[in-house]
């Protein structure tokens, strides 16, 4: 059985982004041998019971989680990325109670979005908090080679996840790089130091169960 976890990936509730299927993933989960994975769909929970009941049917342990956009207060600007991962009870009630948030209070042209005021250690206690590479601040900054601004963004999410914040980076001899997206995503990797308290993941987009393999986290 494969020890790797896909910890961040859409599914066909993601309208815009993915066609990935629920029956699809886990059937492609248990060909790869994988004991679990985590849906993070787009600002909604809406797979999350019928990807619950055909894991568990299947043997596969379901991970539940959430891409949220993220705006300054105040700022209506373009957001940034978070996925959130349920760790318990607690950690799925305050998801739910952040996605709802958005839809009733933060709509903005009709997308729901997450005002940063609102992430304070109770209302993010049980999560876990994934980067999301170069969608986040952190790998914006990163990007546009504000690494000053990029080490204030990682404080920020570690001074609220603690030990529960994972980096979307890449391992790169030892060091933890963001792999540069978008149309430069070959040409270089911006360093962001050696770590230990920087735990690292691999990125990548999947909008199909074909590709389903080790190779990114999704």
């Amino acid at each position: 059985m494969s020890s790797f976890v896909h910890l961040r990936l859409h599914t066909e509730y993601s309208l815009v982004d993915s066609v990935v299927r629920v029956p699809d993933l886990v059937a492609a989960v248990v060909a790869a041998g994988m004991p679990a994975v985590a849906i993070t769909d787009e600002n909604n929970l809406f797979a999350m019971v019928k990807f619950y009941r055909e894991a568990l049917a299947k043997g596969v342990k379901p991970l539940i989680g959430v891409d949220l956009l993220i705006v300054e207060t105040g700022d209506r600007g373009t957001p940034s990325r978070v996925a959130l991962l349920c760790m318990d009870d607690v950690g799925y009630r305050n998801l739910t109670r952040l996605v709802s948030r958005a839809y009733l209070e933060g709509q903005h042209k009709g997308v729901p979005l997450i005002d940063r005021s609102w992430l304070t250690p109770s209302t993010t206690c049980g999560l876990i908090a994934l980067s999301c590479g170069a969608q986040g601040d952190v790998g914006r900054y990163l990007a546009a080679g504000k690494r000053s601004e990029a080490e204030r963004a990682l404080a920020y999410w570690q001074a609220l996840f603690g030990e529960l914040t994972i980096n979307d980076l890449v391992v790169d001899g030892g060091r933890l790089a963001l792999e540069r997206r978008a149309d430069k995503a070959n040409e270089r990797r911006d360093r962001i130091g050696r770590h230990p308290s920087h735990p690292g993941i691999r990125i990548g987009d999947r909008i199909g169960t074909a590709a389903l393999t080790e190779d990114t986290d999704a």
